[in-house]
């Protein structure tokens, strides 16, 4: 995973674009040094997803996704990071992966069904859109037992579907256990941050 220390002339650059935030890792445009990736990341719209924000798009060098993932999360402290709720690619996958399985200083953040929770079904705050979660599990799911309903999931019927949903990258928000931002710190002190934001 590359770090601060691997940017060499090249800094990370927070912006706002339109509604989203943008984090990319630029260069310096006179000497044809372009950017190496961004995230472009979004607030949670309609009160849903435990005030999550969620990558909206993304593209990166291979090893600089992580980075910008981690600027991100930190960047966004108890609110947290989500994929995105619609698709994400194999790439983005195994970041998230990662995440839940191998960072220890990242907490996975449990969030619940927004068309029929069932984790905590009188707190609206944490219902989300599960559309990624649904395209990722559904041959799983369907190999665990098929509802006769339109989404294939059933986790009050059919206990694998919960333990499925439970284990799943896609299914949470992330965020920093400690609080601590060490690698927002690191681009600080090393001057290659750029926090440009109104």
């Amino acid at each position: 995973m590359k770090t601060p220390a691997d940017l060499g002339p090249y800094r990370v650059r927070i912006q706002d674009v339109s509604q989203d935030i943008r984090i990319s890792i630029v260069g310096q445009p006179k000497t044809g040094m372009l950017s190496l990736g961004h995230i472009d990341i979004r607030k949670a719209g309609n009160n849903l997803c435990d005030n999550a924000w969620e990558v909206v798009k993304s593209r990166a060098d291979h090893g600089w996704g992580p980075l910008l993932y981690d600027v991100a999360i930190e960047l966004l402290g108890e609110d947290g990071l989500m994929p995105d709720r619609n698709s994400v690619s194999s790439e983005a996958k195994e970041v998230w992966e990662f995440y839940l399985q191998n960072r220890p200083d990242i907490e996975a953040v449990q969030l619940d069904l927004v068309r029929r929770p069932f984790l905590t079904p009188d707190d609206p705050s944490d219902d989300c859109p599960q559309n990624t979660f649904m395209r990722w599990a559904h041959d799983e799911l369907d190999a665990a037992g098929h509802p006769k309903e339109i989404y294939h999931f059933a986790p009050n019927e059919i206990p694998e579907h919960e333990k499925l949903y439970m284990d799943h990258w896609a299914t949470k928000k992330y965020v920093r256990k400690d609080g601590q931002a060490p690698t927002l710190d690191a681009l600080e002190k090393a001057g290659k941050l750029e926090d440009q934001r109104k």
